[in-house]
């Protein structure tokens, strides 16, 4: 028993590192998403006035 729960609290610990890293990539990626998106908004408008 006492095995197995060390494998899992390795396990728990790597994955909160990964997730850590994980939230910040994922935050940057949204933040280029969202900024080409302002920029495709900014061009459609553009493609109206014309």
């Amino acid at each position: 028993m006492s095995l197995q729960v060390v494998p899992r609290d390795n396990e728990s610990a790597i994955s909160t590192s990964k997730t850590k890293q994980g939230t910040q990539a994922d935050s940057f990626e949204r933040l280029i998403i969202w900024h080409r998106k302002k920029e495709k908004k900014k061009k459609d408008k553009n493609k109206k006035q014309k």
